[in-house]
């Protein structure tokens, strides 16, 4: 029988394990993060004040996640916030500046997009609070026309 859950197990030799409030020093795998989610989570919801989509929302902290953690890169995660949070804000001042997809489809559904740092962030204008919402932030190599055919929710 084999578990799915990855484990890890380990003794207390002079000093091999410190743990600090953001994460765990152990031997062979160095500082693993604690609740990192939980943190840029946050950050995002101070950032984004209502204009993320819940499926934006999980996309831009994969992204984040993924530069933090996969990459081992925390600075590039956070490069990635803070250009996100630039460019996503200068929406508000003129978001009629980029174009609308070359979808037919998706360009008629009124989505237009922006890059951030290789990625997209794909978003409509409310005509009727005429905010700005983002619907989806994906990688940019990614098969985004399929993804966004599928449709998405305003919440």
């Amino acid at each position: 029988k084999h578990s799915s859950k990855q484990t890890y197990t380990t003794k207390y030799t002079n000093g091999n394990i410190a743990v600090t409030p953001e994460a765990i020093k152990l031997p062979k795998l160095g500082l693993v993060a604690l609740f990192p989610k939980k943190t840029n989570r946050k950050r995002l919801q101070s950032l984004f004040d209502g204009t993320l989509t819940a499926a934006a929302e999980r996309d831009l902290l994969r992204a984040s996640d993924h530069s933090a953690f996969v990459l081992k890169n925390p600075q590039a995660a956070d490069d990635l916030l803070d250009e996100a949070e630039a460019r996503i804000n200068a929406l508000t001042e003129s978001p009629e500046k980029f174009k609308l997809v070359d979808d037919p489809v998706l360009a008629s559904w009124g989505i237009h997009f922006v890059m951030v740092n290789g990625y997209l962030a794909f978003y409509v204008i409310s005509e009727a609070t005429h905010r700005v919402i983002i619907v989806r932030f994906l990688f940019q190599k990614s098969n985004w026309t399929a993804i966004l055919r599928q449709g998405f929710s305003l919440l």
